[in-house]
């Protein structure tokens, strides 16, 4: 008599998901590579259609699940605001331009010098060049 194996944990179900929408999922990844909502979803549904009867997935278990879910997508959320939270402080700093600023020298002097050009580091933020040097957008103590 022939038997065939029906391994329906949530192990084999989210193998099974994995396995039967990688393709899907290819597509449907976000900016940074992770997956997008509805490919999160589509592994849900999958992981539920596919779960035994007998040892379903527990209510708390879903909940942590939905969960993580959330917070992943408001971190994702909230990376994004500070993505465009910079690139309107680049923007700002554009103004400074041909403006004098107040900042301390390396004495702890105030000094105020007129911009002569802007640019953006990567690791330092907003650099203003001033003829004495060059200071963080940070170290700016008035503009005028």
């Amino acid at each position: 008599m022939f038997v065939q194996s029906t391994d329906y944990s949530v192990t084999g179900s989210a193998t099974t998901a994995s396995a039967t929408s990688a393709t899907e999922q290819k597509s449907k990844t976000d900016s940074n590579g992770g997956l997008d909502q509805d490919a999160f979803f589509k592994i849900l549904i999958t992981q539920l259609t596919h779960q035994d009867p007998m040892n379903p997935l527990q209510d708390r278990e879903f909940i942590a699940q939905m969960a993580q879910f959330t917070t992943v997508e408001k971190l994702t959320n909230m990376g994004k605001v500070v993505d465009e939270m910079a690139t309107v402080n680049r923007g700002n700093a554009v103004s400074y331009l041909g403006k004098n600023v107040s900042f301390y020298d390396e004495n702890g002097e105030v000094m105020t010098s007129k911009v002569q050009a802007v640019w953006f580091d990567d690791k330092e933020g907003v650099i203003l060049q001033v003829p004495e040097g060059q200071i963080k957008l940070a170290g700016v103590l008035s503009v005028s």
